[in-house]
């Protein structure tokens, strides 16, 4: 039977619909049997904001995205660029890190790789944490932080 591809993303947020359906629409019509799970995978993951995904077949007729989304920590700004990093500290490959303007910006070298450790820090401190709105890593060691 053709395969059904269209629409069966789970976990869609931040990935653009066009850019998803761009995707799987090579595959809508396939047989099941004949599309390359591993192949599809590979191609979702190079979405900017797939940071996972895993294709499950639905005999008799239908291929199942299941999407695991990088959630954005703050915005690095290094070399006069804005980038997001995501949950663990890696650089989100999506556009537009400028449309995010609730986030913290963090500078220094080395900051995104420590960001996980400096919000898990201020977790407990819920009051000072919800005013920071630019931190910086001074010599790999410690942060300057920027309140409203």
């Amino acid at each position: 039977m053709p395969v059904d591809v269209l629409g069966l993303a789970e976990g869609r947020q931040r990935t653009p619909e066009p850019e998803l359906v761009h995707m799987l629409e090579r595959f809508q019509g396939a047989f099941i049997l004949s599309v390359d799970s591993r192949q599809l995978k590979e191609r979702l993951e190079s979405l900017p904001w797939v940071r996972s995904a895993t294709v499950v077949r639905q005999f008799p007729d239908t291929l199942v995205a299941r999407l695991e989304e990088h959630q954005p920590l703050a915005v690095w700004l290094h070399e006069g660029r804005r980038r997001l990093i995501g949950q663990d500290g890696e650089i989100i490959p999506a556009p537009a890190a400028g449309r995010h303007p609730g986030l913290p910006v963090l500078t220094g070298a080395g900051a995104p790789e420590r960001a996980r450790g400096l919000f898990d820090m201020l977790a407990g401190e819920r009051a000072l944490s919800r005013r920071v709105t630019q931190a910086t890593l001074v010599a790999g060691r410690r942060w300057n932080l920027w309140l409203d």
